[in-house]
């Protein structure tokens, strides 16, 4: 969250399970002030992806679908 405040992104990557704590909660406090922005759950597990679109992300692309990257930022831009 440190890290986001003061920048500008395009597309955030966001995996569920972070070092220092849940992806869920990131999700969260980016939508309180920026519904707008452009998030995509990156998690390995199908758990941790709807966790994370049920907090706000935009789309999915899964890490076993990883080479897709390109085409799902392409469809939210």
């Amino acid at each position: 969250m440190e890290r986001y405040q003061g920048s500008q992104f395009d597309v955030v990557l966001v995996d569920y399970d972070l070092d220092d704590g849940k992806g869920d909660t990131f999700v969260r406090w980016l939508r309180a002030f920026d519904a707008a922005a452009k998030l995509v759950a990156v998690s390995a597990r199908t758990s941790g992806n709807a966790a994370l679109v049920a907090a706000g992300a935009t789309t999915v692309c899964a890490k076993i679908d990883f080479a897709r990257i390109e085409a799902v930022i392409r469809e939210i831009a």
